[in-house]
């Protein structure tokens, strides 16, 4: 493949708002040492992106002025010493800027093949999450795939509840809960005894909600990236539990997944304060309001059709051909 001397990328000029971004010109990059040079078929968007676009988040010293920390797209130039990869490979990476392009270097240890399945555009969004998540969750909690664990409750249910099998708590009025357990599941008292897994290192305070083996394993051939929750070490409460109340379906379990997502994007030592404190509410009050829930989806909706309809607006402009966003935040 000829590689042309120029291209086009996304300048933001001095910064402002984003009516500063117009399409120019400058040279295609040079692939250094252990570098591969991608052609970009999708461009991630997130809040680096979006501070730098704004002036607020000047780039470091090293890193390309221009916008873009995430792409995928396939390999047209190999920097010397790298050997994992080969010309023509899909893939998609966290660059060191850039991305806002045609091509962009990417460090060849910061990329990542296309997982099955995803799309270029699906991969786009993906190098961030993924490299914090495996700092955060493998390095430094050195956690095991496929790591299992008991977890410690106080029994609410009879006995013989699941004498047929494992089989879903069902939302308003279960007859397999007893008087007491109604009680305690009500202001979540049912959920103390974690404080020992958390103790043990099994849990932490604030994380997905851990799920029995054998719905992982359902939910998991019904639900699309219902595995991405298993990367982060299970939590007594989390995003979902405060915003959405109990759940008793498969329709249900796809909505929490959704918060649970979000949390790992957005996971930080604010987030799970704000967490920790809306627990202490939502026990207080005895769960979760059904309707915050609802009006959670209806927001979520409103911003999703918002979303696509600015995509389809910059995509009617045609900017730069070839290059699209993916809208993270």
């Amino acid at each position: 493949m000829t590689i042309p001397s120029l291209m086009r990328f996304i300048d933001h000029g001095s910064g402002g708002t984003p009516e500063v971004l117009q399409a120019a010109q400058t040279g295609v990059p040079v692939p250094a040492v252990g570098e591969v040079l991608v052609k970009v078929a999708y461009a991630g968007v997130n809040r680096p992106d979006c501070l730098q676009r704004s002036g607020r988040y000047p780039p470091p010293p090293g890193a390309s002025p221009i916008l873009g920390l995430e792409a995928s797209g396939h390999v047209v130039a190999l920097g010397e010493g790298v050997t994992q990869w080969k010309l023509g490979d899909a893939l998609c990476g966290l660059a060191n800027g850039g991305a806002y392009a045609e091509y962009v270097n990417i460090p060849a240890g910061q990329a990542l093949p296309i997982p099955a399945g995803l799309s270029l555009l699906q991969a786009a969004a993906l190098p961030e999450n993924y490299f914090t998540v495996w700092t955060n969750v493998f390095q430094r909690g050195r956690l095991q795939m496929g790591e299992t664990f008991l977890v410690h409750k106080l029994r609410t249910m009879r006995i013989d509840a699941e004498a047929s099998g494992p089989q879903w708590s069902k939302v308003g009025g279960d007859s397999r809960v007893t008087f007491v357990g109604r009680f305690l599941r009500k202001f979540r008292i049912d959920e103390i005894p974690q404080l020992w897994n958390i103790l043990r290192g099994e849990m932490s305070f604030v994380g997905p909600r851990p799920e029995r083996p054998e719905f992982t394993e359902e939910l998991a051939e019904q639900i699309p990236f219902f595995r991405e929750r298993l990367l982060l070490r299970p939590g007594l409460t989390g995003w979902a539990q405060v915003c959405y109340p109990y759940g008793s379906s498969v329709d249900d379990a796809r909505r929490k997944l959704e918060f649970d997502l979000y949390y790992i994007k957005h996971m930080s030592l604010s987030l799970d304060a704000f967490i920790l404190l809306d627990t202490v509410k939502t026990v207080v009050r005895g769960g979760a309001s059904e309707r915050r829930g609802v009006r959670l989806a209806e927001f979520e909706d409103v911003h999703r059709r918002v979303s696509q309809e600015v995509l389809a607006l910059r995509a009617s402009r045609n900017v730069v051909s070839g290059l699209q966003p993916v809208l993270m935040d």
